[in-house]
């Protein structure tokens, strides 16, 4: 028991120094790096079921993975939409794909789910916790 709450406390006192190290070495720049880093975490998020069933023997069910293939599949798409001229390559597009994906990446999951009667498989917390570590500390 005693070692369980150990553990709990060094995940999440490991985040919150890095946390408090960013804000000291990002000064004014940190909340934007934390917006780009909460929108990549919500790609993550939404795009996780898909990845889970791709890479179900990892460990974190493809964590990483699902950002990964988060912004190659909207930026594939808003560049398509782009060369065919059909929208302008602006900030306002952009955001506009993104979120068209993710909503249409969620009904079509739900959907899928729905009929078939699947579940996500199951990750565990630490890992994700353990893999946005590193990635935060490589974007810093």
């Amino acid at each position: 028991m005693k070692n369980r709450k150990f553990q709990y406390g060094i995940q999440i006192l490991l985040p919150v120094l890095l946390l408090a190290f960013s804000y000291w070495l990002l000064d004014s720049a940190f909340f934007t790096f934390m917006t780009w880093w909460e929108l990549l975490w919500l790609l993550g998020v939404v795009f996780m079921p898909i990845t889970s069933r791709i890479f179900s023997k990892f460990d974190d069910k493809g964590w990483q993975y699902s950002k990964v293939l988060a912004v190659a599949l909207c930026s594939y798409i808003q560049w398509m939409l782009t060369s065919l001229k059909i929208i302008p390559f602006t900030t306002q597009s952009c955001i506009i794909v993104t979120g068209l994906s993710c909503i249409i990446i969620c009904s079509v999951i739900q959907n899928v789910c729905l009929l078939l009667c699947l579940k996500c498989p199951a990750v565990e917390f630490s890992h994700i916790i353990l893999h946005d570590m590193i990635l935060f500390t490589t974007f810093l």
